[in-house]
């Protein structure tokens, strides 16, 4: 059986085109795929995304405690990965609960009896 050898460099096999504001939507798209992304290359190609993602869930007030965990380079991958998937999740529904913070109209949702 003949093997075709690899080609290029084999270290990262994800080239992630995030911004550095993971606001709407697509923050959330962008934060599953970081987290797709790391599972396939690893943290160490994706340091700096993910501690912009960190960094970004700090704001909304998303559980600490998980990031600091997937940052956290002496923890084992397998903890490192739970703790990025549940701050995922986590990051996902704060970005859904500011954007409908954001488009709700105040004045027409509640009515004050006079």
């Amino acid at each position: 059986m003949y093997r075709i050898p690899y080609v290029g460099d084999m270290a990262t096999h994800t080239i992630l085109h995030t911004s550095r504001s993971h606001a709407g939507a697509s923050g959330a798209l962008c934060a599953l795929a970081l987290a797709e992304a790391v599972v396939a290359d690893g943290f160490d190609a994706h340091e700096d995304d993910v501690a912009a993602l960190v960094a970004d869930a700090r704001r909304l007030d998303v559980c600490e405690m998980l990031g600091a965990v997937a940052l956290d380079r002496r923890e084992a991958t397998v903890v490192r990965e739970r703790a990025l998937g549940r701050l995922v999740v986590a990051y996902t529904r704060a970005i859904e609960r500011e954007a409908i913070v954001e488009t709700e109209p105040v004045g027409e949702r509640f009515t004050v009896a006079a």
